[in-house]
């Protein structure tokens, strides 16, 4: 048995969620997680303000609605109002996880979170994708690293590349079994 967890982060939507599909595709059961960082509610160290009353207002209508998609799909969403470290080591200590779906995120948390989560799960096998994003990596005309200094020479350089219409609709997935794993773990993370 195969169990996966969608992490869904900037990315509140099913259509042309290729991380999703994936997940969909290569696990039995599955688990779709969104983590509302605590914070986010409050002014951070550079002093900027927490979380507006209408950003705030956006983000519940965006979790309403991909819980929506999800239930459509047969899906359950769980939002955690504990920070992604805190809610994916508590998930991955107590449900047998074999996959993390995520797709990949600049920010500086993130990737510390996901690189803790890769360093002390070996076992789980990490599967990013570029749904955030434009273009892939492996569609740029040059290595990431050789990102142009400014965004004029980046125009020039992708201006003429084919921009893909989204992958597969949602509504295309195969049945992907709800997780049946009703533990303390999964019934904390729910608001």
């Amino acid at each position: 048995m195969k169990l996966g967890l969608v992490w869904f982060g900037d990315d509140l939507r099913c259509a042309d969620q290729n991380m999703l599909w994936r997940a969909v595709q290569e696990v039995d059961y599955l688990i779709c997680l969104y983590c509302d960082e605590p914070h986010n509610n409050h002014p951070s160290r550079y002093a900027t303000q927490g979380m507006s009353v209408n950003r705030r207002r956006f983000l519940n209508q965006g979790i309403q609605d991909l819980a929506l998609q999800l239930q459509a799909l047969g899906q359950t969403l769980f939002v955690s109002s504990m920070d992604a470290a805190t809610s994916l080591n508590l998930l991955l200590n107590e449900i047998p996880i074999s996959h993390l779906y995520r797709n990949h995120h600049g920010g500086w948390d993130e990737q510390q979170t996901l690189n803790r989560i890769e360093s002390r799960y070996t076992d789980v096998r990490i599967h990013l994708d570029h749904g955030l994003s434009l273009f892939t990596p492996s569609q740029l005309p040059f290595d990431v690293a050789q990102l142009p200094d400014s965004f004029s020479k980046f125009r020039r350089l992708i201006e003429n590349l084919d921009v893909f219409p989204p992958y597969l609709h949602y509504k295309n997935y195969h049945q992907c079994q709800r997780s049946t794993f009703n533990t303390f773990a999964l019934g904390s993370l729910s608001k």
